[in-house]
């Protein structure tokens, strides 16, 4: 029940009626329908995707994209409507042409969140301002198409109140990107709260709070649906593989808890085959193979060696999330990835933190004693526009990984040469 109203969903767990709306989806899980007494929208998509058309309440929009940008729309005649420029990041609307002209023009100011905050004419003047709520709802439901982390405002999915699980696990995806884990927490278990004993929405929701490292709040869900079913939760990462992530990571309700004065904490580096390096070929330079924090300092084995540091002898400390690609062939795929670097006089030493191919497996635990005792920044490349400093502190990295695909492009050619030459004329 919602506000009094029963709620319906299909058997991939998307809402199917709310009691006044009824939606209908895709074999690909997209939204293609809402209707309610004296209104019907449709949507349609491209083959990469995009959304290509809308017909909402009769009238037609046509969309027209370059790469993953929305540059244009068109009407029902395909007449141009209205125009877009966008900036070098993801989701970066910066200027909107309305008509075929360049004369009405409107400038996108965006939030820290990339989200549109404001607009102006072409001469600077406030024309709007928008405020989002705590699931990304908008203030107003018109002007600008787009609107919550830069991303388009499909009129028909707010229509909904964002009572479909889906987009609270899309915001939920947004927020864990901007390191806002609480938000993303107060989502996702606002997605279970419409389905408790539904196995789409439970086992998408585990799968998130795996991904925001939330692991009481997995083990919680998974508990709570075999309760209430007394069925088994069918899942990558298994119950057991939470339980552990949570006891490793010494959580209570998702917060590490831990006391330096009773004792030293050890970790040690996963072997290659748990991490997964053999098939994502994703290492840094020299690896940390243990890592031992006190009261007093740390002590890091790096190559064999042990290296002893007081806390205010470390120079800097940082960790930097970032998107990469880890894996190999079609079993690969684009990760977040954290890779934490501590300085200190003349030594360097970086370990991956994520959730996933991690360098150790206590990845909530150790930047948290980190943080207690160290300044450590927080360097987020996943937001739009992002451009790295001079003193990018994972540069080496980004240097090699350069140097391996010039490597592995430059044998490609030399292979292919090499059949040429080779081939009978």
């Amino acid at each position: 029940m919602a506000a009094g109203a029963t709620l319906g969903y299909d058997g991939n767990g998307h809402l199917s009626s709310d009691g006044t709306w009824t939606y209908v989806y895709d074999a690909n899980d997209r939204l293609r329908s809402a209707s309610k007494t004296g209104f019907s929208g449709t949507l349609v998509y491209d083959g990469t995707d995009r959304l290509r058309r809308t017909v909402l309440g009769g009238v037609t929009t046509n969309l027209m994209y370059d790469g993953a940008n929305l540059v244009a729309e068109y009407d029902g005649s395909n007449a141009l409507l209205r125009r877009y420029v966008h900036g070098p990041g993801i989701d970066e609307p910066l200027v909107w042409y309305e008509g075929s002209g360049t004369t009405n023009k409107t400038w996108l100011y965006a939030d820290n969140l990339g989200s549109i905050a404001a607009t102006a004419d072409g001469a600077g003047a406030s024309t709007a301002t928008y405020s989002y709520g705590s699931y990304g709802e908008p203030n107003v439901t018109t002007g600008i198409r787009f609107r919550y982390t830069g991303q388009q405002y499909e009129k028909i999915r707010f229509l909904r109140a964002i009572s479909m699980p889906r987009d609270l696990f899309n915001l939920a995806k947004a927020c864990i990107e901007n390191e806002d884990m609480g938000q993303a927490k107060d989502l996702i278990e606002q997605a279970i709260a419409l389905g408790p004993a539904n196995e789409y929405i439970v086992s998408q929701a585990v799968d998130k709070f795996g991904a925001a490292q939330l692991y009481s709040s997995a083990k919680k869900a998974v508990e709570n649906y075999q309760r209430l079913t007394g069925l088994k939760l069918p899942l990558e990462f298994t119950y057991e593989d939470i339980v552990e992530h949570e006891r490793r990571n010494a959580l209570v309700d998702d917060v590490p808890v831990f006391d330096l004065a009773a004792g030293p904490l050890r970790f040690v580096r996963l072997s290659d085959l748990q991490r997964g390096s053999l098939s994502s070929f994703v290492t840094t330079d020299v690896p940390v193979e243990e890592i031992e924090v006190s009261e007093q300092g740390i002590s890091i084995i790096q190559a064999g060696i042990k290296y002893r540091y007081k806390w205010e002898v470390i120079i800097r400390a940082s960790i930097v999330a970032r998107m990469i690609f880890k894996g190999m062939g079609y079993i690969g795929g684009y990760f977040s990835q954290k890779i934490c670097t501590l300085e200190a006089p003349g030594k360097r030493f970086q370990f991956d933190i994520s959730s996933t191919f991690p360098d150790f497996r206590e990845t909530v635990l150790i930047p948290a004693v980190l943080r207690r005792y160290l300044n450590v920044e927080f360097i987020n490349e996943r937001k739009p526009g992002f451009k790295a400093a001079k003193d990018d502190p994972i540069r080496n990295l980004k240097r090699r990984e350069h140097i391996r695909t010039g490597m592995v492009v430059g044998g490609i050619i030399l292979f292919i040469l090499y059949l040429y030459v080779n081939e009978p004329h």
